[in-house]
């Protein structure tokens, strides 16, 4: 007699799903990080034409770029930490809790053992 194998695994929908997801998942990361740096960059390019008109100082466009750049930079690098301490604290809950649930063992072990 056979067990039911779909009993001990995921089917093939549901890992399809898992895929899928880190997929999007994914896809939304690429596109946060484009959109952390070309926005910025945009609006200092834009800002820095338009006080060049103005003004008549073309030579403004550029400095104003290169802080576009820095600004989209550290817009990255903020998003990239605050991933890695969300893991590191998923990591964290995920430890917790595996050490409760040892605990409660070891409490059932030993009143098992008294009684």
């Amino acid at each position: 007699m056979a067990d039911n194998p779909g009993n001990c695994h995921k089917s093939g929908k549901e890992l399809r799903v898992k895929d899928n997801r880190s997929v999007y998942e994914s896809i939304v990361l690429i596109m946060q990080f484009g959109i952390n740096m070309i926005v910025p960059i945009l609006m200092c390019t834009v800002l820095g034409v338009w006080v060049a008109e103005k003004t008549g100082w073309k030579i403004l466009v550029v400095p104003l770029f290169l802080i576009g750049a820095l600004a989209g930079m550290r817009n990255c690098y903020v998003l990239v930490k605050r991933m890695i301490d969300r893991e590191k604290s998923n990591k964290g809950s995920r430890e917790i809790a595996s050490e409760i649930v040892a605990q409660a063992k070891k409490e059932e072990i030993k009143d098992v053992k008294k009684n």
